[in-house]
């Protein structure tokens, strides 16, 4: 009898140690060429984010930057917080997908950065 108990406790701490969970995996960091916008809710627009340049024919990937990390790209932009600048940045992607606030209630899905670096060009 104790033979089974034992067996069933190995057999029970296998499968609770064989459990995983996934989570998003944040990615390396990156150096692009981009775009910050401030915030344009004001003009039907979107709240900050950041626009990778891309080519004429692609659609623009756009992302939002962490709370955290929001304040590096205020500072970018400086007086001109409605506007957008064309500068190089160093970023981490999160992993996560967030709601990007825009006019007319629209809220689109896009991925969340780490800024790390804005340098103007």
């Amino acid at each position: 009898m104790r033979l089974i108990t034992l067996l069933t406790y190995i057999l029970m701490y296998q499968f609770v140690g064989c459990q995983t969970q996934t989570t998003p995996e944040a990615k390396s960091e990156r150096t692009e060429s981009a775009y910050i916008v401030g915030n344009q809710i004001p003009f039907d627009g979107c709240e900050e984010s950041v626009r990778l340049e891309t080519s004429a024919s692609a659609t623009p990937i756009r992302y939002k930057p962490t709370s955290a990390s929001l304040p590096i790209l205020q500072k970018a932009l400086g007086n001109d917080n409605q506007g957008e600048k064309s500068v190089t940045i160093r970023f981490r992607e999160t992993g996560n997908q967030v709601e990007l606030l825009c006019g007319w209630g629209a809220k689109p899905k896009v991925g969340e950065i780490e800024i790390l670096e804005l340098t103007a060009r």
